[in-house]
This record gives C-alpha cells, structure tokens and sequence, in this order.
C-alpha cells in the first residue's frame, strides 16, 4: 500500500485532513482525532521509503511482531509500533482494521460533568430568586456521532437538523424521524434506531432530486436532512427497479446496510443476490467502498451461513483462500513434493536458487526438499509450527463496514471456508481460525532453504560450496536426515527394474527354439551337440547342489541355497554356467538377487554380467571373504 492511498483512506473514511511537513528529505504529517490533544498516527516519507508509526497502547509489542510490522520510526515510546509500507509481506487488511483501532482508541474519553447544587444557609437573609430556562432552540436531534451522554440524558451540539412538521414532508419519513427513541442503551442507540427506522420504510418509494452533497460518508437515516432522506429513497427505487443510477456518498453505506439487517429483503439468498448487483454495478465509481462490499459479502455469507459451491466459494474468499494455500500444503497432508517446496518458497518469500540437481532435474530436488520437511514434521519439538506457524484465533465483527443491527442476534454458528478460515460464533461473539505466521518465519525459513542448498551440494558432491548459516541444532539434524533419506530413495530408484511374464515365458522359449532350430545348418547342429556334451561333462563334475554348509553361510543374509551356491562357486574363481543352465535359472535376475541382497552391507553390485557369463566384481572379492571366510 502507498502513503498517498493510505492518506486518501484516512480522509475518506475519517474526514481528516493530513497535512505534511517537509524537513530536509522526510515528510511527516500527524493524523489527530478532532478533539484530542495528542495524535494517534504519525505518516512519514523519506526518499523513497514510506512508513507510519501507530500507536497502539499495550498490544503494541504483539502487533510489532506481525510481517511488515516493527518498533516505531520516529516516535520511541512502548505503546507506539511502526509499519513499513513497502515491505511485501505487508497484509493491507490488517493494516486497516489496526488503523481503525488505533483511531477509536485515539478518541478523546467523554469527561462528567459536575452537578453543582446551591444550599442556602438557613441564616442567609439574602433573597433567592427562580431563573427562567431559555427556549430550546431549533438546533436539536442529530446523529448521535455529536451527541454526549450524561446519566442517561442528551447534550446536542449540532445546529442543523432538519425542521419536523413541515408542511411538505411526507408523512412517512415524519413517523419515521420522530420515532428514534433516545431510551435505548447508548452502546446500540445509533444502530437500533437505524433498524427499526429502516423496517418502517422497508416498502417506502420516493421521487425527489436533490443537488446537495451529503457531508456523511456513513450515515444514518438521523443523519440526514429530510431532502438528503427524499433524495436517498428515490435512488433507492431506481436501484430496486434495475435502474443503478450514480450513487452519492453515503447512499451505498445505507443501502448495504440495510441489506445486511433484512431491511425490504425477502430472505437472505435475495439479500445476496442485491449485494452482488451493487458490487457489481458501483465497482468503478469508488474503491473503497467496493474493498467495503467484498468484505461484507463475505460477513454476510458467514453470519446467514449461506453455503456456497467450490467454484462460488474459492471466487468469494479467494484472498484467504490463496494465503492459505501454503500452509494447508507444508502443515497439512498435500500431495506432492512440488507443492511442499512451491510453499516454502512462497512463504520464504526466495526465489529458486542455483542448486545443480535443481538446474538438472527440478522434480528431484524438489523430492529431496520435501524429504527434509517429512522430517521436520515428525520431530516432537513442533518444529513445524516453529518455522511456518499455525492456526490462531482472532475476535471479529462481521459487519464492521456497516450499521448493523439484529433483535435476534445469532448466538452459536460455525462456518467454514474450506480449510482456510473457520468462522465461529459462541454466546454472541464471533471470531476468526486462521493460519498466522510465526514470529520468525521470515528469518528461519529463508535460512532453512539455503541450508538444504548447502548440504545437498556437498552431499551430491556437486556446485560450488556455499556460506553457512547457523540453525539450530534440531533443524541441522532434520536437514541431514532427509538428505540421507532422499539418497537412499534415489539409488533403489536407480537400480534396474526386470518385469517379467511368466504366464507367457515357456511360450516365447518355445517359439525362440523353433525359430532357432530352423535356421541351423547341419554343421551348426553337429557343433552344438558337442558343445552340448561338454558342458553336460563340466556341469557334472561340479557339486549338482549346494551343500549343507553353503546354506548355513549364506542364510544370514536370505540367500537362497542356490544363490549361495552360485556366490560361493565365483568368489572360488569358478564358472557357473554350467550350473545356471542345469537348473533353468535366469542369470541376469540370479545376479540382481544377490546384489540386493548385499547391497545393504557392499554398498554396491558384487555381480556384474560380462556377456553371458556371470563374474564377480575383484574390487569387493576381499570385503566378501571376510563376511564368509576365504574360499580356498
């Protein structure tokens, strides 16, 4: 957000006046609630750094520690917190409704008045007269924003209300304005009044023009002229008939606010439908207001728990919805090792680095990231929470952005969006469940990625090396541990993987020997029958089976016995072809048996195949002979 849209919020929404005073290279100016002695907000621009300082009282220290939030830039005092305005991380929502706390927390306190009482003494012989009370001018019955209350009774300041019984006020909108009953609880008086008063001209139509401008950006019927209220009602016809006329200020605040509280709606789907004509219609003529419609849509929804489809609702609640989204794939189950490392960075607010398996194979450094986060989210410290965040629970008022008013309040509700936003009301009071980030992911996260960087290259052995950054000691070990886990994956990923159709093999053997036996020439058939009987003489003079204590060897590491056999038989340097094919076993899957099997212990393939004919690896002859004893 940019100071100038700042200052033009405050102006629009408080009608205060900001005035800069330029020093040098630093502009200030002081934002005052009327009738306060000390400001509540200070604006500041220097260079091209934007900023403002709140004052906050003792949430201060809390709020400082939300993204984009920090201690004060100019004013150094505890209850003061300062933002910076151009930091990303900024949530503009929030930075709002902290404003407008800031502000009511800025308004002056009403002081009592002292009732002061003369008791003449019994022996004043001076004579005590009555004074007569002066007429009550025509000055009285304004809004209650210029009314002050004192036990129970009203002091009015305003001087311009509009004149009751004249002679060409509708009667309607007389009854309506000397109905305001000054007996209700000053804490509701203002929107009680704005309701009763709206059900009693819920079907009232006009057709007035009026010229003037309305001074109010939210305002109450008790806040308007009879003319200003003609002038309303009229536009309120057209818009109910489909003309959306250009809309004065203020006019938008009263019908929406009427929308929200029932007010001439047949139920609450009709209510929405309106509420989306007005976004609709009026989106162009003032932003505010339309930032104002999109959040009291989504009020409106939650408090009437009107349910939408997925598509309706991700439109509706988009904003939250998208910054949930990472949360809900780091803290949550999501698929996808994709997604885990799409949302550390978004959260990280980093953009992918140099890693050269992430240049060479994205996919697979994105496994090996997700690897880490797996063992971060199994650690029993919540490291999860610690680096990321969690859901948090905030107080709410739904309909902030309007005057809302119901003799029938909702007391239990819950409403959910997705799994981004809970909303949830309990006796009366409504509160938010949303993710909030941790104090400091912004710090913690970053450094994270940069340590998964750092010692996958020297894991991987590749890349230049880089700086380290110190984490504590919990997070080095998750980072370690994945790492380890991501290349133990990846060498079983690697290994060759032999699917065969057993259903079909005798077949294709068949079909390859008839083929074969057709192509031979009578010679070829003579030399293969010799061949034939020495290999026959070979194979017999080798053991036909392994021995007992070959399989008694061997049966530690769940070799078959003729597994075992065909190890023990290469690592005495001899030929086990002859062996192989007595017993109609596949060489190349007897080989990658006996890898696996070892591979645990080697840490590599003890077999290799060199043509038809299996051998042994001489680099591991030594470390095979002293797990099963030399063989002489």
């Amino acid at each position: 957000m940019r100071l100038s849209e700042l200052a033009e919020y405050v102006q629009k929404k408080y009608g205060l006046g900001v005035d800069f005073i330029t020093s040098g290279e630093v502009s200030m100016a002081a934002l005052i609630v009327p009738g306060a002695e000390t400001a509540f907000a200070l604006l500041i621009k220097q260079g091209e750094k934007e900023g403002l300082d709140l004052h906050c009282g003792s949430i201060a220290a809390f709020l400082a520690k939300q993204p984009g939030f920090g201690a004060p830039i100019c004013i150094k005092d505890r209850g003061w917190l300062g933002v910076d305005l151009t930091a990303p991380e900024l949530n503009d929502r929030f930075l709002l409704k902290t404003l407008d706390t800031a502000y009511q927390a800025g308004r002056p306190a009403v002081k009592r008045r002292e009732h002061m009482f003369y008791v003449a003494d019994r022996n004043d012989e001076s004579p005590y007269e009555d004074e007569a009370i002066p007429e009550r001018g025509s000055f009285v019955k304004r809004s209650d924003h210029r009314r002050v209350s004192h036990h129970g009774s009203d002091v009015i300041f305003s001087s311009k209300a509009p004149v009751r019984g004249r002679d060409d006020t509708p009667p309607a909108i007389s009854r309506m304005l000397e109905s305001y009953d000054y007996q209700l609880p000053v804490a509701t008086r203002r929107e009680a009044n704005f309701y009763y008063q709206g059900m009693m001209m819920a079907d009232y139509e006009d057709n007035f023009s009026y010229s003037g401008q309305i001074r109010f950006r939210r305002p109450v019927y008790h806040d308007l002229s009879v003319k200003e209220l003609r002038d309303y009602f009229s536009w309120r016809s057209r818009v109910r008939q489909g003309d959306f006329a250009p809309a004065k200020s203020g006019f938008l605040y009263l019908l929406t606010s009427e929308i929200v509280c029932q007010i001439g709606i047949k139920d609450p789907l009709a209510g929405l439908r309106q509420l989306r004509l007005l976004q609709e219609h009026y989106q162009g003529q003032d932003q505010l207001t339309i930032w104002d419609l999109k959040h009291l849509i989504q009020g409106y929804l939650v408090y009437y728990g009107i349910k939408l489809n997925p598509e309706e609702e991700e439109q509706e609640f988009a904003e939250e919805i998208k910054r949930a989204e990472p949360y809900e794939s780091l803290l949550a189950d999501a698929e996808g090792d994709s997604k885990v490392y799409q949302a550390l960075l978004t959260l990280a607010k980093s953009k992918p680095g140099a890693n050269p398996l992430l240049k060479e194979d994205p996919e697979k450094y994105a496994s090996l990231v997700a690897d880490v986060w797996k063992e971060i989210k199994a650690s029993p410290k919540q490291l999860a929470q610690q680096l990321v965040g969690e859901k948090s629970v905030f107080p709410m008022h739904l309909f902030a952005d309007a005057a809302f008013y119901s003799p029938h309040p909702i007391e239990a509700a819950t409403y959910q969006v997705g799994q981004a936003v809970t909303y949830r009301c309990k006796d009366g009071k409504w509160t938010s469940e949303v993710y909030w980030p941790a104090v400091r992911q912004h710090k913690l996260l970053p450094d994270l990625l940069h340590e998964i960087d750092r010692r996958s290259r020297l894991a991987l052995g590749r890349g230049r090396k880089m700086k380290e950054r110190p984490l504590p000691a919990a997070l080095q070990e998750a980072i370690e541990a994945g790492i380890k886990t991501y290349l133990r994956e990846e060498a079983e990923r690697e290994k060759p993987k032999i699917h065969l159709n057993l259903a079909s093999l005798a077949k294709i053997r068949g079909d390859a020997a008839e083929t074969r036996e057709s192509l031979l020439t009578e010679e070829e058939r003579q030399l293969e029958a010799q061949e034939a009987e020495a290999e026959q003489e070979a194979a017999e003079s080798q053991q036909a089976a392994p021995s007992q204590e070959c399989k008694e060897s061997f049966g530690q590491f769940d070799l078959t016995p003729e597994e075992g056999y065909v190890l023990q038989q290469l690592m005495a340097g001899k030929s086990v072809s002859g062996y192989v094919k007595q017993h109609h076993l596949l060489t190349e899957v007897l080989a990658d048996s006996i890898n696996e099997k070892l591979f645990d212990e080697i840490g590599d393939s003890v077999i290799e195949i060199a043509g038809t004919e299996p051998e042994l690896v001489e680099d591991y002859r030594d470390d095979l002979s002293d797990l099963f004893g030399s063989e002489e």
